[in-house]
């Protein structure tokens, strides 16, 4: 299973090459709300797929964490 930390340091990488736009970038990791409730629901009508579809949710939370954090530092970092 891919590391959050890794994810996240590659997506920003990607993103600072091709001149992605880092809300466009954010946008594809976060899980939205409509997203989240089909997830849900998901669990619920399989169950056997319920731990799977939390470890996703939270490896994407924690993605979306750590590059939120990375784009802060190189940001303080450009500043300085």
């Amino acid at each position: 299973m891919p590391v959050p930390n890794t994810e996240a340091r590659s997506l920003l990488q990607v993103a600072r090459r091709n001149g992605d736009n880092l809300e466009t970038v954010r946008a594809s990791i976060t899980i939205t709300a409509a997203q989240l409730a089909e997830l849900r629901l998901w669990s619920a009508r399989e169950p056997w797929l319920a731990e799977r579809i939390r470890n996703l949710i939270h490896f994407r939370r924690q993605v979306l964490r750590e590059f939120n954090r990375l784009v802060e530092k190189t940001s303080t970092e450009s500043a300085a």
